[in-house]
């Protein structure tokens, strides 16, 4: 990093306390106030879902607690030759990779997906770039087959983060490569800027989609980005955000990608019936609905805790990876104003960046628009 001793992000994301007595003190008690309000506002925001869902309960209890066991569904790869492995990021922690062409020797592109995704989702970046690069897509841990630790505190961004480096570092290794390019979606984008923060050494590329830089996601914040963030405090709740997204057989995880209009045309172009029924086995596997919340619950732990001060401090310097941002135009969870609020200021932050605004787009970016999407990333890996 820019500017910044080496060691600056790595003991920032590890949890540190900070120096200075009375300063840590003074953040601690802040920290524990904000947080706290973080669950009094998740209580407020969450009751209209906890209305709707005792209500479906009490008219339809059994389509409420339907869920069909997916367990036993062979789906096939969407792609001929992949290959799937386990890499060990921490004791008794192992991410589920797939891999295009293990030990070929091409550069490496490793993909991070989000909620409430799984590797799967990259399939389209997978097919297109698979004969010039050895692509890489992980499960993030709680998700898919990667592995799903107990507790809250285990999805804190340190984390997260070493779990995108360990794999990085893993990769080059064995390749005898020394730097990579990373992808990231949603929340698999905030590990990609946190670890590449953390370790700049191990890319040559950082792509970002539809997830603004993290300073400038709190800096730009307003009103209406406040109200559409809601579901963030109400996953806050005890249960109830889990029930919720199990309930009536995954519905709310099918509603995710096609409840809703979400591009410029019907969103099943984009997906299949068979796509939908992927995502609600993935979700349905023992202990993912849990912790694929914990990521929301242990973001906000970290936000309102002595790291997170820590962690601001340490992106006040430059990043120097190239980086691209895809921003889609019409994502619902960012609003319509995000294209020139949330970006605002994310020069200051990383020394070399593009933006593209994808007219039309919603926060599905690299399924509504693979073809460009994949346009984009090249271009962006080509240039010099």
């Amino acid at each position: 990093m820019a500017g910044k001793p080496a060691s600056g992000p790595a003991s920032a994301l590890s949890g540190g306390s900070g120096s200075g007595g009375g300063g840590s003190l003074l953040r601690w008690v802040k920290g524990q106030l904000s947080w706290l309000a973080y669950q009094g506002v998740g209580l407020v925001v969450s009751l209209p879902l906890a209305l709707k869902l005792l209500l479906q309960f009490i008219t339809n209890p059994r389509k409420t607690l339907h869920r069909k066991d997916r367990s036993q569904i062979k789906y096939p790869d969407p792609l001929p030759g992949l290959t799937h492995e386990w890499i060990e990021t921490e004791p008794d922690v192992k991410l589920h990779a797939v891999r295009t062409s293990k030990g070929s020797g091409k550069p490496l592109m490793l993909f991070v997906h989000g909620f409430p995704e799984f590797w799967f989702s990259w399939r389209h970046q997978m097919e297109h770039f698979r004969k010039d690069y050895e692509v890489v897509a992980i499960d993030m841990r709680g998700y898919g087959e990667s592995s799903k630790p107990k507790g809250r505190d285990a999805y804190r961004m340190n984390h997260l983060a070493g779990d995108v480096n360990a794999v990085a570092e893993h990769l080059l290794k064995e390749s005898g490569q020394k730097q990579l390019v990373l992808v990231g979606h949603d929340w698999g984008a905030n590990l990609c800027w946190a670890a590449a923060y953390l370790a700049p050494r191990l890319y040559r590329r950082l792509a970002i989609l539809a997830v603004p830089h993290p300073r400038c996601y709190l800096a730009n914040m307003d009103w209406d980005q406040f109200r559409r963030s809601w579901y963030v405090f109400a996953f806050q709740v005890p249960f109830l955000a889990e029930a919720a997204l199990c309930a009536n057989d995954y519905q709310q995880v099918a509603d995710a990608f096609v409840g809703k209009p979400v591009g410029p045309d019907h969103p099943e172009r984009y997906f299949t019936p068979e796509d939908i029924e992927r995502y609600k086995q993935n979700f349905g596997r023992p202990g993912m609905a849990h912790a694929s919340v914990n990521f929301y619950r242990a973001m906000i732990d970290t936000n309102t805790r002595a790291p997170f001060y820590e962690l601001r401090q340490a992106q006040r310097g430059n990043l120097s990876v190239p980086t691209l941002i895809l921003w889609a135009e019409k994502d619902a969870a960012l609003g319509p104003q995000a294209r020139s609020a949330l970006l605002r200021g994310t020069e200051k932050y990383v020394d070399r960046v593009k933006v593209v605004v994808m007219p039309g787009c919603s926060h599905w970016i690299q399924h509504e628009q693979p073809e460009e999407t994949n346009r984009l990333l090249r271009e962006f890996m080509e240039t010099s």
